[in-house]
């Protein structure tokens, strides 16, 4: 029997971030920064990286959110929940897989 599994044509659960008025879509954050953000967390934050990423991720649907956009308009905590916030699915589905792996019920960790 055949089998058939798509990749990279599915869309996600839309996820809208509102920064500073503007409506950005986070609902489908590339790989490359999805990466980029776990190496700039790995062992505390790098916040100079971190608001580079958030500035490129959003910037594929509004040019005008840059790093210093980001550094003139959020504090340090919204930038922490908005970084929470584009991360959560990944955050989510990282969960759910090591309680899998853990034999423990996803849906209660």
């Amino acid at each position: 029997m055949d089998s058939v599994k798509t990749f990279g044509g599915l869309l996600p659960e839309k996820r809208i971030a509102i920064i500073a008025n503007r409506e950005i879509d986070v609902s489908r954050i590339p790989s490359r920064f999805t990466l980029e953000m776990m190496n700039a967390t790995r062992g505390g934050v790098d916040y100079s990286v971190v608001v580079k990423i958030i500035a490129d991720i959003c910037s594929k649907n509004a040019p005008e959110i840059t790093p210093d956009f980001l550094l003139d308009n959020l504090g340090i905590d919204e930038i922490n929940e908005l970084v929470e916030y584009m991360m959560e699915p990944v955050t989510q589905k990282a969960k759910a897989k090591m309680a899998e792996a853990a034999g423990a019920d996803p849906k209660n960790s």
